[in-house]
Parts: C-alpha cells; sequence; structure tokens
C-alpha cells in the first residue's frame, strides 16, 4: 500500500481568494507577530495548505483566512505549465500571467509567507505529471521538458517571489517506483536550484520527501531500511530537509509512534527541518487496521509541536484546516485529517493549534 501522494489536486493548485486585505507590516532582521502572546516565543513558522473545505467562495477565501489568522505561511501546489514555457520565460499568457498575480496578492494581502510546491511527478510517482501527449514516456534528458521546467522555475522565482520553492514533491516516492526517471531529476533538480537561487538567494529550495517512505514502514508494502542515502547527493543543493508525514497509517495510536521517530533526523541530516505536510486521520483509514480518533490527532499534535520546537524546525504546517469534500474518493482518508470535522465542529485538536499558534513568533527571517 503506498500511503498517500500529494499530488491531489491539480486543477485546483491556484485556489486563490484576493478579497479580504490585510495590511503588511515591514519586515526586520527578527520577527515577532503581535497576537495576543499565550507562552513563550516559539522558533517555526505555523501554516496550512490552501485545500478548502469545499468549492463554495466563501470556503476558498475560509482557507486563506485561517492560515494568516492561525499561522504565518500558505503551501500551495502547483503542476507544471509546460506548454506556456517551451518558447522561454518571459512569454506566458495573460491567464497565467493573471494567477500568478493572483496568488501572489491572496498571500501578500495577508502578510502569509508562501510555500510553493511544484508537482513535478504525477500521483503514481511513476512519470512526469501533465506533459502534452507528444512527450509521453520521456525524461528530463529530452531538452524542450528541461528548458520549459527552467523557464518556468526562474519565471515563478522572479515573479511570485515565494518564500520556499519546493522543487519536486515525495521524490523518495519517484526513486522507488522509477529510479531512471529519479537520476534525470535528480541531474537536472541541480541546475533548477542554482538557477533559482542566482535569481533570488532569499527563496528557501529543495526537493521534498515523503517521510514513512523514506523509513521504510509503510504497511502492506516491501519492508526495507531507511533511505537517507538519498538525502546526501542533495546536501549541498537543497536549504532545508522538507518531507510530507502521515504517521496515522501506520501508528493508528499516536503514543505507539516510536521516541526517535523524529529525532532521528537530526543524526542524519546537517539541514534546517520543514515539516512540509503533516496530518492524523480521524476514523476509518486504508484498511480495518488504521482506525483513529480525534483524541489519538490531538496527541500526535501536541507531539509534533513539541518535536518542531526541539528539534529547532523552521516549519509546521498541517495539510487540512477542516476536513475536505474536495480530495479524490481514493483518499478519502486524508479527506478527515482536518482539525475541523464534516459538520465544521473543532476537533481537539484545534485548540491545541490556536494556543501554539498565539505563541509568539520570533526567528531569524532567512532572507
Amino acid at each position: 500500500m503506498h500511503i498517500i501522494r500529494l499530488v491531489l489536486l491539480g486543477s485546483l493548485v491556484l485556489i486563490v481568494s484576493c478579497s479580504t486585505e490585510v495590511t503588511s507590516s515591514d519586515k526586520q532582521n527578527h520577527s515577532v507577530d503581535d497576537r495576543i502572546s499565550l507562552g513563550g516565543p516559539r522558533t517555526f513558522r505555523l501554516g496550512f495548505s490552501n485545500i478548502p473545505r469545499t468549492m463554495a467562495p466563501v470556503d476558498q477565501e475560509s482557507i486563506w483566512d485561517d492560515a494568516a489568522q492561525f499561522g504565518e505561511v500558505v503551501v500551495v501546489h502547483k503542476t507544471i505549465s509546460w506548454s506556456e514555457f517551451v518558447e522561454g520565460e518571459f512569454s506566458v499568457s495573460e491567464k497565467y500571467g493573471d494567477d500568478i498575480v493572483a496568488l501572489k496578492q491572496a498571500a501578500s494581502q495577508r502578510d502569509l509567507d508562501l510555500i510553493l510546491v511544484l508537482d513535478i511527478f504525477d500521483s503514481t510517482a511513476e512519470q512526469i505529471s501533465m506533459l502534452p501527449a507528444t512527450f509521453d514516456g520521456s525524461d528530463f534528458s529530452d531538452d524542450l521538458i528541461s528548458s520549459a521546467l527552467t523557464n518556468e522555475v526562474s519565471f515563478l522565482a522572479r515573479n511570485l517571489e515565494p518564500w520556499a520553492m519546493i522543487i519536486g514533491n515525495e521524490i523518495n516516492s519517484v526513486f522507488e517506483r522509477n529510479p531512471d526517471l529519479y537520476f534525470s531529476y535528480i541531474e537536472l533538480y541541480a541546475r533548477l536550484y542554482e538557477r533559482a537561487k542566482q535569481i533570488n538567494p532569499a527563496i528557501i529550495v529543495a526537493p521534498s520527501f515523503s517521510y514513512e517512505e523514506l523509513l521504510g514502514s509503510i504497511p502492506g508494502t516491501a519492508q526495507y531500511g531507511p533511505r537517507w542515502s538519498l538525502i546526501d547527493p542533495l546536501t549541498n543543493i537543497m536549504d532545508t530537509f522538507a518531507f510530507s508525514s502521515f504517521p496515522s497509517y501506520v501508528y493508528p495510536a499516536a503514543r505507539s509512534i516510536p521516541s526517535d521517530y523524529y529525532k532521528q533526523i537530526v543524526d542524519e541530516v546537517e539541514l534546517p527541518i520543514s515539516f512540509l505536510s503533516t496530518g492524523f486521520h480521524v476514523g476509518e483509514g486504508m484498511s480495518e487496521d488504521q482506525i483513529t480518533t480525534a483524541t489519538e490527532q490531538r496527541r500526535f499534535l501536541e507531539r509534533l509541536l513539541q518535536e518542531s520546537e526541539d528539534l529547532e524546525a523552521i516549519v509546521l504546517t498541517w495539510l487540512l484546516a477542516r476536513d475536505s469534500e474536495i480530495i479524490p474518493e481514493r483518499y478519502e482518508s486524508l479527506a478527515s485529517s482536518g482539525l475541523f470535522d464534516e459538520e465544521n465542529a473543532p476537533r481537539p485538536g484545534w485548540a491545541v493549534w490556536t494556543r501554539a499558534s498565539r505563541r509568539p513568533l520570533a526567528v531569524p527571517i532567512l532572507d
């Protein structure tokens, strides 16, 4: 069983609402937000993805406001627009340009840092996502494919200016399913990293990993030892170790998660840690052995917040603020990982999150 591929919403990746204006404050070398304090300063940003509860305009607006009121970052997934960049970096369509402007405004109006995740691979992790039919079966050794991706990364670094750009999501899943494609990506990624940093040195650039798959602990699949060796060749060309983690599919009881589950990272990786996308489903999972409760979700979130502090993480995002009706049926259990349930009532974990969000943020800004 392959747990989750977070290439979920290719048609929804630019869900943007821009009507709520929030005055941005000038950013200093260190930032302390103006929420009423509950506890000492925390050292990591908090946030959600922009996946809404429903496609209703009010829900699309709400997820951005949730991120702004109870965090500092928003995670947006974007598929690659191959046809836009075949001719070069500076010849995009009016619609593409408008989408990018709207996305930038949605974040800046709410004073949110944007984490842009480029979904280069499809949900099977076996091929490149959204390639035109003429390129079916190709990899990144194809000059047109590599140049189009380089052009889009350049355009986004220059014009969108995200706080962080994740160039390739859960890339170790690709290694497990299509090693040839993976290694052609790795060769290109080095050039993409250098290009993005050349254009905007302040952007945090990295790929992301699927943590449970990296550890080789997914039930129903071949078991293997942790593949930390996949990270070694990338250490000098990624600014953070970013990963998704949904341990409820392996450990339905939060207390059964090993004590060193995340702590082992510091023994293997000498980079700042980013909990890029996390969650803990409530109810039925993908098998009868994966039934969890809202109490277990709360316990996991309490631990995750403490681990983020202990590991000096730079960001922690929870995939869903609210249970979502728009996630594909095959990922139905993932849709129940929100901190609000399907009736839009808060689960116990929401109080944990709001308390953490009201601790003032006091960390060096990486720019």
